[in-house]
């Protein structure tokens, strides 16, 4: 059957099993007077779908079903005449796309992430829920000093920071050396070490080398010459005008 633009359709419910249409446009529904729906899709007298508006275009399945919105540069879930948030997936564990390109970033709420968890392992954790890169601003528990090239990474719950300090200007207290102004609070079971590398730090004869440490549950570096069998806290006395250090340390928050 043929359906010509000057032409029209008889008939409340014509079954038709094929029908062409010539002109320009297949078709063309106008909802008047209220936004809604304009098309719906029956099986045996039950609506099994539909093709709406609210300004924009909407396609729904049945009640309870997922839908989509096409709004102005974006694709919105859709569910029961209404927009959905955070109640539509998009693929299942069964039934998956098989690859994607992006031009932008995936953004995701907080505490959400990548989800490893399809691959074997012991961890606690597979969910990749956190990645940061950022500055931050070391302060010394006394006096001044200067700081400069400080950055840190955080993947997951490790982060790495790096400074070059210099210009200290307390260089004879007898007080332990503290780092302070890290940009994430260590975690109560964290106890790492890291490198560092300086001059003019006249941390005692035998020090084998001189090491940044932060402790559980802390925002500060401390500094230790390690020597055979012990390690002695670092102090500013042990400093001169011409003290440089350049320390780089990860931990866990």
């Amino acid at each position: 059957m043929t359906i010509k633009q000057q032409g029209g359709i008889f008939g409340r419910k014509p079954t038709f099993s094929k029908v062409d249409v010539e002109g320009s446009d297949a078709s063309s529904f106008d909802r008047t007077g209220s936004l809604g729906k304009i098309v719906t899709f029956n099986d045996d007298g039950s609506e099994v779908g539909a093709i709406g508006t609210n300004g924009n275009v909407w396609f729904q399945g049945p009640s309870g079903t997922a839908g989509v919105e096409f709004a102005n540069g974006m694709i919105l879930p859709w569910r029961d005449g209404a927009r959905a948030n955070g109640s539509i997936a998009l693929g299942s564990s069964s039934y998956k796309f098989n690859g994607g390109h992006f031009s932008n970033n995936l953004v995701m709420d907080s505490g959400n992430g990548i989800d490893f968890s399809a691959t074997s392992g012991t961890g606690t954790s597979e969910l990749f829920d956190d990645y940061e890169e950022g500055t931050w601003t070391p302060t010394v528990n006394v006096g001044t000093a200067t700081a400069e090239y400080a950055n840190y990474t955080k993947i997951g719950r490790q982060v790495i920071v790096s400074a070059y300090l210099h210009t200290f200007s307390d260089t004879s207290t007898a007080t332990n050396v503290q780092i302070g102004g890290l940009p994430f609070t260590s975690s109560s079971n964290n106890r790492t070490a890291g490198s560092m590398f300086g001059r003019n730090i006249a941390a005692g004869t035998g020090v084998i080398q001189n090491s940044p440490y932060i402790a559980s549950s802390a925002t500060t570096i401390n500094l230790f010459g390690v020597f055979t069998g012990s390690f002695d806290p670092i102090q500013f006395a042990d400093f001169d005008g011409s003290t440089q250090l350049y320390v780089t340390i990860s931990y866990i928050t």
